[in-house]
């Protein structure tokens, strides 16, 4: 869905930063004015309207001359109805960074807040009212830039291009307590799996990989436990065979008998490009024929669906899953939810 929102907005501007799932900034040609309120206010209804059009989504979108202000329009947006979801923030306008409390800025963590606060910063009108200077000293650059943004003086570009994934990690919750081994490991297998999914699509291969097992940290029948172990490849890989043996391996180093676990997970680290990978001379096995094999059950998982074909290590019964009763129905994206008026 994240992606169909992210197509709607390339209709509108081709540069385009994908910041989070569920947010994106759009960067317009024009110099960063904000001058003609009517036609940026047109503007951002337009894209309200087509997103809800072809996806069904509402969202609320903030116009202003830098990244941290646009941050600060699209809140006011958000909090105040009358706006009907677009709001314009012309930098000049310090009435409205009165009523945004430090706290809630964009890159304000709670640690910071109580910081700032004791120099007399309550809200994002008393920061961009600072010494850059001296927020720089007493703090970091970063904090620096975020006064010059809420001046109006733009200091973050719009990453278009995608940084590469320093990590990859798959991690759910089961859908009751489990003790029985051999049901977690088809839990980690399936994890492993789909981590090695995303290397490939992303063309990717892990130096490292890490497993997580813990039980909840609210039993009251037993005392909370949480382990992990790692095992770094002789060569990166992304085949998914090789993948789930090594998370087997340290799934047993810190599995203990005898309790009742919430939770597993699959970490893979070390990430480098698939295709420029140290080759190992001890390395066993033939890559060639790994890839294309990959690639076959890739295609065929595409093609029919999620686990069409599958590593048996992962199981059949997926006994272990997380429940799903409550899950909001996908009217867009699968035909078995769409209603049905009879």
């Amino acid at each position: 869905m994240s992606d169909r929102v992210n197509e709607i907005y390339q209709r509108f501007t081709p540069s385009i930063e994908v910041y989070s799932i569920d947010e994106s900034f759009l960067r317009f040609a024009g110099g960063g004015a904000v001058d003609n309120l009517e036609a940026l206010t047109e503007l951002g209804h337009d894209i309200r309207k087509a997103v809800c059009q072809y996806t069904g989504l509402p969202v609320c979108v903030g116009i202003s001359t830098t990244k941290t202000l646009a941050k600060v329009a699209n809140r006011i947006a958000k909090k105040n109805s009358q706006y009907d979801g677009v709001f314009v923030f012309k930098p000049d306008n310090k009435a409205q960074l009165q009523q945004i409390s430090i706290g809630d800025v964009w890159g304000i963590s709670r640690r910071l807040t109580p910081k700032l606060q004791a120099l007399g910063i309550y809200s994002a009108l008393d920061l961009a009212s600072a010494d850059p200077k001296r927020i720089r000293s007493g703090f970091n650059v970063v904090l620096e830039r975020m006064v010059h943004e809420l001046n109006g003086i733009s200091c973050l570009a719009v990453e278009e291009v995608v940084p590469p994934r320093k990590s990859i990690i798959v991690s759910r919750g089961f859908g009751r307590y489990l003790s029985n081994l051999s049901l977690i490991q088809q839990a980690v297998a399936a994890h492993a799996t789909r981590a090695g999914e995303k290397l490939r699509r992303q063309q990717l291969a892990a130096n490292k990989l890490s497993i997580s097992l813990r039980t909840s940290p609210h039993g009251k029948d037993q005392a909370y436990y949480k382990k992990s172990f790692s095992v770094t490849f002789a060569e990166a890989t992304d085949e998914t065979a090789l993948l789930i043996k090594a998370a087997e391996h340290c799934l047993k180093k810190v599995y203990r008998e005898g309790l009742l676990y919430q939770k597993a997970g699959v970490f893979l680290g070390g990430l480098v490009d698939a295709q420029g990978v140290q080759q190992n001379i001890f390395a066993k096995g033939d890559v060639k024929k790994s890839k294309a094999l990959m690639s076959v059950l890739d295609d065929l998982n595409r093609s029919h669906g999620r686990d069409t074909v599958r590593f048996a290590a992962s199981g059949i019964n997926d006994d272990w899953k997380m429940r799903q009763k409550m899950i909001s129905p996908r009217y867009t994206t699968r035909w078995n939810d769409l209603p049905v008026v009879r």
